[in-house]
């Protein structure tokens, strides 16, 4: 397995908990907008401190797993995991807002860690990039094989 960063979410104006339902196709979309709260800006490519993925995925299956965003700013909040495919490179990212805290509040020094399901879509065989959109820059790699006992799952601490 590959500790590429699991994401953690820092819901730290917000005070949001939110466990990770078992990860299966309709938890786990390649990209789903999010509407945001007043107040809110989109924030895309949010840290992320650790994810499940192992070295190899079987081939024409999609290849389910979690991450988790890192603590950062206050009112930061993960909300997805989105899968870009660039030819043989995999951009991954954790999506959510910043919520500024209203006038005169302040934020707790409390961090909630946000566990996501993410979902690599079914791929045809072959190495392939696997590149974070986060401040980090963590690149790894992937290789597809038609190996029918290849991971179509990860979550993390079941390893």
């Amino acid at each position: 397995m590959i500790a590429v960063g699991a994401i953690l979410v820092a819901s730290a104006c917000g005070g949001e908990t939110s466990s990770l339902a078992p990860l299966s196709p309709a938890s786990a979309r390649e990209s789903t907008p999010v509407e945001l709260p007043p107040g809110c800006d989109a924030w895309n490519g949010q840290p992320v401190e650790a994810a499940c993925i192992p070295r190899s995925a079987r081939e024409g299956v999609p290849l389910l797993f979690e991450a988790v965003a890192a603590c950062g700013a206050c009112g930061a909040r993960a909300e997805t995991c989105s899968v870009v495919r660039e030819g043989r490179t995999l951009v991954l990212s954790l999506d959510g807002a910043n919520c500024m805290p209203e006038p005169g509040a302040s934020c707790t020094s409390t961090c909630t860690k946000k566990r996501l399901p993410c979902r690599i879509p079914p791929l045809e065989g072959g190495r392939y990039v696997i590149r974070w959109n986060d401040p980090g820059g963590r690149v790894d790699s992937l290789d597809v094989v038609p190996d029918g006992t290849a991971r179509t799952a990860c979550v993390l601490g079941a390893e």
